[in-house]
């Protein structure tokens, strides 16, 4: 969730805000799944990881699993 150009000091690196874009959308063929992750909640962030299975430490914070970016599951919550 970035962007990379040179510039004349070599490579710039900057993230996407929710100004520039809405939302990221992501096929994983390996799943055959679908994503869909909206910008807002990741605004500046270069990087999203969505978990699919439980950590082996059990941490329970900072997780985004990844049933809750399945297309069905983002677009129902979406309403009529």
């Amino acid at each position: 969730m970035r962007t990379c150009r040179r510039g004349a000091g070599g490579l710039v690196r900057t993230a996407y805000t929710s100004a520039e874009i809405d939302a990221v959308a992501a096929f994983v063929p390996e799943l055959d799944e679908c994503y869909f992750v909206p910008m807002a909640p990741f605004d500046g962030q270069t990087m999203v990881n969505l978990r699919l299975a439980h950590p082996r430490n059990n941490q329970r914070r900072g997780i985004h699993w990844a049933r809750d970016y399945e297309f069905g599951a983002t677009l129902g919550a979406a309403g009529p």
